[in-house]
């Protein structure tokens, strides 16, 4: 091959290349791997490969309430219920949450550095908790992930163009976030309230974070209403102990 061509390319394109290549590599890994696991899969059991539909994830007696977890694998079921046609589409997942993650890199750091994107995605996405929401099926935190992802490019984006697309992408992206996980309410109230606090005093800015308030607020009293007051006796993971007691010992 011709030296010229390689001079041609920058080290910027390299990087973005060997990026993609290691995570179409980990997607094509995904799914020639695949296969149903021990933990939470019991589910399709009973009821995808059964013929069913997967339930809805809501118990409330013990206060768990992330309706919207592998209700993508229902659709999925109408072409095949072979393990590696979900994991392709975890495996698309991923390759949409790696594009997410740079794309917020660049916005964070303002195009000043073009590496740091990449490799601060590189280790979000080999962290363990990341790892070990892709290749499992039944988790809902990685929806999550990508829907708050979602949400928080269309924030940034939406903080430069004040064009309403973003902010009405980001606000149903962090409302459909909460039926993923209880405790999402917290992010979306936290950007709200850092936003009204520290943001700017641009109106359309204080339309959006005072939106993600409110959502926040109402969803906690929806969900304090119907799940803890209403099932008192026992809710998940509360053990004997008082929880001002069990704070230290979780730390220790």
């Amino acid at each position: 091959m011709n030296p010229m061509y390689w001079k041609a390319i920058s080290k910027h394109d390299l990087i973005t290349l060997s990026y993609w290549l290691i995570i179409l590599t980990v997607s094509f890994l995904l799914v020639s791997r695949a296969a149903f696991g021990v933990i939470d899969d019991h589910h399709f059991t009973d009821s995808i490969l059964s013929g069913k539909n997967l339930n809805f994830f809501i118990v409330p007696e013990s206060g768990r309430f992330y309706p919207l977890d592998g209700q993508e694998y229902n659709l999925i079921a109408f072409l095949s219920k072979d393990p590696a046609w979900f994991y392709a589409f975890n495996a698309l997942e991923l390759i949409l949450m790696a594009w997410l993650l740079v794309e917020i890199g660049k916005l964070a750091t303002d195009g000043s550095n073009v590496y740091w994107p990449y490799g601060i995605a590189l280790l979000l996405i080999f962290s363990p908790g990341f790892l070990l929401a892709w290749t499992r099926l039944l988790t809902p935190e990685r929806n999550n992930l990508i829907l708050f992802s979602i949400f928080v490019l269309n924030y940034l984006l939406f903080k430069r163009s004040q064009k309403y697309r973003h902010l009405i992408v980001s606000l149903l992206a962090a409302t459909v976030a909460l039926f993923y996980k209880e405790t999402s309410f917290i992010f979306v109230g936290v950007m709200g309230i850092t936003g009204w606090i520290f943001g700017s005093a641009n109106r359309k800015e204080r339309v959006l974070n005072s939106a993600l308030c409110l959502i926040a607020v109402a969803w906690l009293i929806v969900y304090i209403s119907f799940y803890v007051w209403a099932h008192p006796s026992h809710l998940y993971g509360q053990t004997q102990l008082s929880y001002f007691k069990s704070i230290p010992a979780g730390l220790g």
